[in-house]
């Protein structure tokens, strides 16, 4: 066997990740109880290509959901981003005041300058300047570590006699000062902890300003309690923490991303920076979306909107070209929604039992298994989050019922349903639409007529009565090819007293019930009522359906209709006897059926 195309032997290639000593464990017994502070790096790491328009439509959107720390570019990059930034400052209330714009730059100070040309003016603003801090990366670039600090130390205080120093420009500007340490997640501890503090010594923050340090997985490649571990020790190992705001930059590469930022917060990170739907470099940055509905699911509010999800996605794609997986975890098409009939029967249980709590004037917290979080919170109706397929079974049918009409399927029905739902699906060979559903209940289950399918339309007069103890139904039916019947009779309910007013249902073996009568709350026919009822001849079982204003009536016309079209289905030939009295006349082309030969006659 030629086993050429299989993978080398990893051993001989890779090596395992380090990790930091942390013999004093603290994260993995904390719990989150709030949302960190989010910054949107969505304009600078992840849609650097946009247009001018498309950049400022979507900080917009960014404004709408609620960010109030927004890295808006890379200023000294290209004219675009640095233009880009000059509208947002120069604009007259396109930044609101609580808004913090920051601006990302090398530690040039050619380009330390431009930045802060850039963002001169705003209400605030911070200019994020960084380092490599791996060794390795340290190698590539020709630098040692001591040079890194060198280069730090240097590009902080020059950054600092421009902004917060420079009196004209502190007077306009709030300037505060964030410092990355880029492949974080690949350097060894005690150096960065010897850089930061060096940093921080040149900017000397206070606790009313603290210095962002923006610790990041450039590239991950660990396992997200690493980065915790890492976290940890580095904020155990801070002097005067209370002046250090902790930022968590994580990177997607190996999937963890958003384990990561988690864990980190655990960890002690004050600060998440991320993308919406996890855009950025190679497979994405860490999604602020899926982050923050993580909190919001676990009853913690992130301080940010997306109760209107759908639209932000549209809104993201249109302006990125980039298209958002359909699992994606809540925003993707298939994150809420249900495939499977046995997750979709628990779904629709437990969401009746929650409509009836509600209705009963209390308040549950969100139990629905499969459902993370309600999806009306997020803008998306219940109504779509049951897919039909073959796979659905009798769940699907009775949640699309349910949903569109306000309507409860009695058990055996729902069996009955859900196998035609099933092989209208397979037949077709794709799922169905909520509409198909309805339309294949009305064509299989609607008793809207006793005339022959094509015929004009029939007229029909019945009325229900009570008596005492007694239901008392008259009528008459007549339909356009020539059947006719009337009824009068009475019956301790009304199924009894329409099958002891029609002999042909006496005389045969037909068994005829109601089995759910029910006010419909949704749809075409809101506020009237639907009446099912079940026909039985041997082993032969059928159901059916009406729906009228009158709740007594509606019962009444289902016995009869479906009654009829039991009698109806032998006689398949127009009927050309004319109506006389309270009978039904039939011609019947089966020579062998005597009860179709004859009169029958409806009992008075």
């Amino acid at each position: 066997m030629d086993l050429s195309w299989r993978l080398l032997a990893p051993k001989h290639k890779y090596a395992g990740f380090q990790t930091v000593r942390n013999l004093d464990r603290q994260w993995p017994n904390h719990v989150l109880t709030k949302a960190p502070t989010w910054l949107s790096t969505d304009l600078r790491d992840g849609n650097q290509s946009l247009s001018l328009q498309q950049k400022w439509e979507y900080f917009h959107m960014l404004l709408d959901i609620g960010y109030t720390e927004i890295e808006v570019s890379f200023p000294a990059a290209s004219q675009l981003e640095f233009d880009f930034t000059r509208r947002l400052v120069e604009t007259p209330g396109a930044v609101p005041d609580s808004v913090r714009l920051r601006g990302l730059s090398p530690t040039r100070e050619d380009f330390l300058s431009r930045t802060v040309a850039a963002l001169r003016g705003a209400k605030a603003a911070s200019v994020c300047t960084y380092i490599c801090v791996s060794d390795k990366q340290l190698k590539y670039q020709g630098f040692t570590r001591d040079q890194a600090v060198e280069q730090a130390v240097k590009s902080v205080r020059y950054l600092r006699s421009i902004t917060k120093d420079d009196e004209a420009s502190a007077k306009i500007t709030h300037w505060t000062m964030a410092f990355g340490l880029e492949s974080y997640n690949e350097a060894d501890h005690e150096f960065t902890v010897r850089i930061t503090e060096a940093v921080k010594a040149a900017w000397e923050p206070t606790v009313e300003d603290p210095i962002v340090i923006v610790l990041a997985t450039s590239t991950e490649v660990a396992t997200p309690n690493v980065f915790a571990d890492q976290v940890e020790v580095f904020r155990r190992s801070l002097s005067e923490p209370e002046k250090v705001q902790i930022s968590i930059h994580t990177h997607n590469d190996r999937g963890c991303s958003v384990a990561a930022a988690e864990l980190g917060m655990l960890a002690g990170a004050d600060m998440v920076e991320g993308c919406l739907f996890g855009n950025g470099e190679r497979s994405g940055n860490v999604d602020l979306v899926t982050l923050a509905l993580n909190l919001y699911s676990r009853g913690i509010h992130p301080g940010l909107d997306f109760s209107n999800l759908n639209s932000i996605k549209r809104r993201y794609e249109k302006l990125t070209g980039l298209v958002v997986p359909p699992r994606t975890p809540y925003a993707g098409e298939f994150a809420l929604q249900a495939f499977s009939g046995s997750h979709q029967n628990i779904i629709r249980k437990g969401i009746a039992n929650r409509v009836e709590v509600k209705n009963q004037g209390r308040e549950m917290i969100w139990d629905i298994p499969y459902l993370p979080l309600d999806p009306e919170d997020i803008g998306i109706p219940l109504d779509q989050i049951i897919r039909v397929n073959s796979q659905s079974g009798k769940a699907a049918a009775t949640w699309v019922l349910n949903r569109r009409w306000g309507l409860d399927l009695p058990v055996e029905l729902q069996v009955d349903f859900g196998r035609r739902v099933q092989s209208m699906c397979e037949a077709l060979g794709r799922e169905i639409t909520h509409e198909e559903v309805i339309n294949l209940f009305a064509a299989h289950y609607a008793l809207p007529t006793i005339g022959k399918r094509g015929a004009a339309p029939d007229q029909y007069d019945v009325t229900v009565t009570k008596q005492e103890e007694h239901y008392h139904v008259a009528g008459s039916l007549q339909s356009a090819d020539g059947l006719a019947l009337s009824l009068e009779s009475s019956g301790p309910d009304i199924a009894s007293a329409v099958r002891s007013g029609l002999q042909f249902i006496r005389d045969s073996k037909l068994a005829v019930d109601i089995v759910h009568v029910q006010k419909l709350s949704a749809g075409f026919a809101a506020g009237r009522y639907c009446a099912m009822v079940r026909c039985a001849t041997g082993e032969e079982v059928a159901f059916g359906y009406t729906i009228d204003e009158n709740q007594n009536k509606a019962q009444a016309l289902a016995v009869i209709l479906s009654a009829l079209r039991f009698f109806r289905r032998d006689h398949d030939k127009p009927l050309t006897t004319p109506y006389t009295g309270n009978a039904i006349v039939a011609n019947s082309s089966r020579a062998n059926n005597n009860t179709v030969r004859r009169a029958v006659t409806a009992s008075t």
